[in-house]
């Protein structure tokens, strides 16, 4: 089975345009106390090398075959820029130069700026418009920063490399995550007003989602975060995530706040609110190279356009219909088989997700 597709799920299938990933790491060095991740990492380095192995056939057999390229995230679960990992994220992104596969990199490393081999090749992508660059940040104080995130660039340091890349020409959007209750609610203008003082178009927010214990120990350090009730993230698994009347609540305090200096805001897969305002996909996937990048359609998509069916073969000519940069019917048709298998289950989850009654969906033109 493919490593390069991200698992199916009622979070992910839902809501995620971009589902293709590739790994620079199986683990991650910033360790923050927030991060429930180490459930999914291997510190394995062969198993990262065969995985970049199977990233480099598949990207060689795409360029040639293929008009379009389906959008990477590189990574998904830990930072992609560690130290110990910057020899295979160059290898990434010269491969990525070499095809023209659209990327995008969340990132809070300072590489990205400061080692000139890896700002050379981000920067040949971004003349091609093929590089979308998130700046995650999780909060403005750098004392309570120094809590959460020990061993990461400090706040005014990851918003000179912002700066940096803006004078760059790299496209970049900031990642406010987590989003964290009693922080949030104090530095939603300040976030809002960085991003204009920087040319930053588009935030998204991801509240939080934790595991109870790792909460129980937060709370002795930042105890604002008590100012709201939680609930389980989703029915299996042990996080949990903000109550849904707080994230309604933050949602609307940043939509205000952006609409006044027209920046687009999007949420990144809540189990049931979510919006887009202003923005064509969460991600920011439209600000990269339309001719070239392809996105997996999602929930937006079927309440946008009045998506009724539960055939996954109808809807993939359906959304073909709409956009030829949405992943559908023809390139399914040319994919190796185990990655047709894997897109199909997602579009099969999106389809039985949407006729559910809990699903708030909000699209702001």
């Amino acid at each position: 089975m493919t490593t390069l597709i991200i698992n199916p799920s009622s979070i992910i299938s839902t809501y995620c345009y971009s589902i293709y990933r590739v790994e620079t790491d199986s683990t991650c060095e910033l360790a923050c106390r927030y991060c429930y991740a180490r459930w999914y990492r291997i510190n394995d380095r062969k198993l990262t090398l065969r995985h970049l192995e199977e990233f480099r056939r598949f990207i060689s057999y795409v360029s040639e075959n293929l008009p379009r390229a389906p959008v990477f995230r590189m990574s998904t679960l830990v930072e992609p820029l560690q130290d110990r990992s910057l020899v295979r994220a160059e290898h990434v992104l010269k491969l990525c130069n070499v095809h023209n596969i659209p990327l995008i990199v969340n990132t809070k490393s300072l590489n990205l700026v400061r080692r000139d081999e890896i700002l050379e090749q981000v920067l040949k992508l971004a003349d091609k418009n093929l590089i979308l660059v998130q700046v995650s940040l999780c909060t403005l104080d750098e004392a309570k920063a120094r809590l959460l995130e020990p061993r990461a660039p400090t706040p005014s340091e990851r918003m000179e490399m912002m700066d940096i890349l803006k004078q760059h020409g790299v496209k970049t959007v900031l990642r406010y995550q987590p989003t964290i209750p009693g922080i949030a609610d104090v530095e939603y203008p300040q976030i809002v007003k960085l991003c204009r003082e920087l040319s930053i178009g588009q935030i998204i927010i991801e509240p939080i989602r934790i595991e109870r214990n790792l909460l129980l120990k937060l709370r002795e350090q930042i105890p604002e975060i008590s100012i709201v009730e939680w609930e389980p993230y989703t029915e299996i698994g042990g996080l949990v995530k903000p109550c849904d009347s707080w994230t309604r609540t933050i949602i609307e305090k940043f939509r205000k706040e952006a609409e006044t200096h027209n920046i687009s805001l999007a949420t990144c897969k809540d189990p049931k609110i979510n919006i887009l305002c202003r923005a064509e996909d969460c991600c920011g996937i439209y600000m990269i190279n339309k001719e070239r990048s392809l996105k997996k359609a999602t929930i937006y998509e079927m309440k946008k356009f009045n998506i009724k069916t539960t055939n996954v073969d109808t809807f993939l000519e359906k959304i073909e219909e709409i956009s030829q940069q949405f992943i559908g019917r023809t390139y399914i048709s040319k994919i190796p088989k185990e990655h047709r298998k894997k897109i199909r289950s997602h579009y099969k989850i999106l389809i039985e997700k949407s006729t559910k009654q809990d699903v708030e969906i909000m699209i702001i033109s």
